[in-house]
């Protein structure tokens, strides 16, 4: 077992370019951050990987009469567009809520296991889904994990690039580590955004696997590997986050409000347009 442990750090030490004369604590900050860029990619996928089939499943009828036609849950446009809302209202109040609580005395990977829990409960009520109700709690279930994971992602990266810099004595006017690993960060979300859709039509064209409901049976699955890796390889110490600081807090809730106060406006004048 230790060395398991030993091989999976020294690949963690390759992938994040660590340095010869890099101390122990830089190596394992290193290492959280490749855990925290590649669950970025894994919770971008997540976001997107629903989204080419849920209209159809929300709206379908149940009986529908072409025998071609696959049987959704039948319920209106309106209340697909609520679903897709509702997932931007859950990001909204998670982003706040886990950047107070990130304050408190509750270590960040606590939060992140917590909200993955909540990726597996949001994953099971949309592959369980018989009724409209049960994709509205899945998705916004979902909505709270995004929020509160890409809030957590922004605090640690950003106060942990500062520990580093002061570590390696680089200075604060030209060191750009705490930029380049928001873009990193930035980066492999965006290309877990773009797979997402890809992922599905590729699963979708499986023989037996219902289009509709595989995606949360994934997502629940997904939570639970994730949750393993967190608790394998993710080493935080309490000292990592200065608990006063409060700039990347700020930053984070910005970037929370931001995102879902647009989709939600979206959703309130799609409303107003349907009818």
């Amino acid at each position: 077992m230790q060395d398991c442990a030993k091989f999976t750090n020294k690949l963690l030490d390759v992938a994040s370019c660590s340095r010869d004369n890099d101390s122990d604590e830089t190596k394992r900050y290193r290492r959280n951050w490749i855990v925290i860029h590649t669950t970025s990619f894994l919770m971008m996928l997540t976001n997107t990987i629903i989204l080419p089939s849920q209209h159809q499943f929300v709206t379908n009828p149940r009986h529908p009469e072409d025998p071609n036609e696959r049987p959704g849950l039948g319920e209106s446009e309106v209340y697909f567009s609520v679903s897709i809302g509702i997932f931007s209202i859950g990001e909204l109040i998670a982003s706040l809520v886990f950047s107070a609580l990130s304050s408190w005395h509750i270590k960040l990977k606590h939060l992140m296991l917590f909200g993955l829990l909540l990726l597996v409960i949001g994953g099971l009520f949309y592959g369980l889904a018989e009724y409209g109700w049960m994709v509205l709690v899945g998705r916004f279930f979902q909505g709270l994990h995004l929020g509160g994971q890409s809030t957590l992602f922004r605090i640690y990266i950003g106060e942990t690039s500062n520990t580093v810099r002061d570590i390696l004595r680089e200075d604060p006017e030209k060191s750009q580590l705490k930029n380049t690993n928001f873009l990193i960060g930035f980066a492999f979300g965006t290309i877990g955004l773009t797979a997402g859709p890809g992922l599905a039509a590729i699963i979708s064209q499986i023989p037996l696997v219902d289009i509709f409901r595989w995606s949360g049976w994934y997502l629940a699955f997904h939570g639970v590997i994730q949750m393993v890796i967190v608790l394998v390889v993710f080493q935080e110490n309490w000292s990592d986050l200065k608990r006063t600081s409060i700039t990347c807090r700020r930053l984070s809730i910005l970037n929370g409000i931001a995102v879902p106060s647009y989709c939600i406006v979206f959703m309130i004048a799609a409303f107003f347009v349907i009818n």
